[in-house]
């Protein structure tokens, strides 16, 4: 499921002629079957993230379970549901349209969250694994088979097969992936990488279609991109070779003792409304003297030389919620976000890169939230002046 809509038909087209109909990712049937093995499905309600062309979905519904799949592309969508009447499946799976964000289901309504080939794109990776452990039932399983990367700084050779295969990754590291599913509190962890299936597999994809696909790509999608889909697959093979590009699976299961506290408290909710009263809420007073102004300098700045002034309004009892005003000169330096950020731009301009190299641009007036997980670098082309609300659920 891609954040951003990249998927046109000639693109669909192209991925199914590789990996099979109803299929953007590798694999096929095959995989589904090996990312979901030893789980009884015969009943079960199972959640598709990035559902794509509807082809895991089939074989999940044939394996006995009720599939809802997940995109945020409506004609993927529409292709995917033709697909699955053709299949004779219309009964056992649905689809839904939605927008990158939190999941529109009520908690604990699935038994099983299965994905192939999303959440390599997707950023903010620890809000929606707290996503999928909210919409699962206790005991319900995480089951991924996903594009990740190795350990250290992304190489001249990432940045280029990013650039040629034109899609917005956000790869991490099998031990990142390992460390936060266990930190959410996830259990029977496992993340493991395929063993260089998928490595093989590309290199034989790649010689199809420099050789025996090449004459039907440049039927369907014209010879320059055909031979541009030649080079995507060489850079990709070439990052796999290094062990750059690692693709692998993982599982986790939400623990049965969740039953306990995943239901809310009625009383307890009762007797705090009662005990929080309208003088608990703070009036926050921005302007005037306000509070201290702490000024501080950006170490390692990549341009420029940018100061900064914090003007914090609000620190919550915990430490983890604070709020106020804060201001930079222009430069440009590296960011590693750990914590969830809401910003309104009171004055200036400033461009946001991901280390994919994606980037957003956000002016006076406007205001974006950066999530947990972000890296990249913040570049103040104009002086700014921004309210900030920032959310760190790693304190406590």
């Amino acid at each position: 499921m891609s954040e951003t809509g990249e998927y046109s038909d000639n693109l669909v087209t192209f991925l199914e002629l590789i990996w099979g109909q109803g299929f953007m990712a590798p694999g096929g049937p095959d995989l589904v079957r090996d990312t979901v093995a030893g789980l009884d499905l015969k009943g079960k309600r199972v959640l598709d993230i990035g559902s794509g062309l509807g082809g895991p979905d089939i074989v999940l519904a044939q394996m006995g379970a009720k599939v809802v799949g997940l995109d945020i592309e409506a004609p993927v969508i529409e292709r995917a549901r033709k697909l699955v009447a053709a299949n004779g499946v219309s009964d056992r799976v649905s689809f839904k349209l939605t927008k990158p964000g939190p999941l529109p289901f009520a908690d604990e309504s699935f038994d099983l969250v299965y994905s192939s080939g999303a959440f390599t794109q997707i950023a903010a990776k620890e809000a929606m694994f707290t996503e999928v452990r909210r919409v699962l039932k206790p005991g319900g399983w995480f089951a991924v088979y996903d594009w990740m990367k190795g350990p250290g700084p992304i190489s001249d050779d990432m940045r280029y097969f990013y650039k040629v295969e034109g899609l917005t990754y956000a790869m991490e590291t099998p031990s990142f992936h390992k460390r936060v599913l266990k930190k959410l509190g996830f259990d029977k962890v496992t993340v493991e990488e395929d063993g260089g299936w998928y490595r093989t597999e590309a290199h034989r994809e790649h010689q199809l279609l420099a050789g025996e696909l090449h004459p039907r790509v440049t039927e369907l999608l014209g010879r320059q991109q055909a031979d541009h889909f030649v080079e995507n697959w060489r850079a990709m093979t070439v990052v796999l070779d290094k062990g750059e590009h690692r693709p692998g699976r993982w599982r986790a299961r939400k623990p049965l003792a969740a039953a306990q506290t995943s239901k809310p408290n009625k009383t307890r909710k009762v007797t705090m409304a009662r005990k929080v009263s309208a003088k608990a809420v703070l009036p926050v007073k921005i302007g005037g003297k306000g509070p201290k102004i702490d000024k501080a300098t950006i170490a390692a700045p990549i341009s420029g030389k940018p100061k900064t002034t914090t003007q914090n309004f609000y620190t919550d009892a915990t430490g983890s919620f604070v709020s106020g005003i804060w201001t930079a000169t222009k430069g440009k330096w590296a960011v590693d976000y750990g914590e969830e950020e809401f910003i309104y731009l009171l004055a200036g301009k400033v461009k946001l890169t991901a280390a994919n190299g994606q980037s957003k641009t956000f002016k006076k007036g406007e205001a974006f939230m950066i999530p947990a997980g972000f890296k990249g670098t913040w570049e103040t082309l104009a002086p700014i002046r921004k309210f900030y609300a920032i959310q760190d659920r790693r304190k406590k």
